[in-house]
């Protein structure tokens, strides 16, 4: 079974490719930690339910 979930913004990959400006993010250092904090989270709920996921690439 193949689910995927809907991004009403787009992926995340795009989302932070369009804050990319000059060689650096235009995203404070705080929405980028949380960003990454909510991606472990859910990875780990993922592993703890036995759940196997795909790369986690673009």
């Amino acid at each position: 079974m193949l689910i995927l979930q809907l991004a009403n913004g787009g992926t995340l990959h795009n989302y932070l490719e369009s804050k990319w400006r000059d060689g650096k993010f235009e995203i404070p250092w705080i929405n980028l930690i949380s960003i990454a904090v909510e991606i472990t989270c859910g990875l780990r709920f993922l592993h703890e339910i036995k759940i196997c996921h795909g790369d986690l690439v673009r």
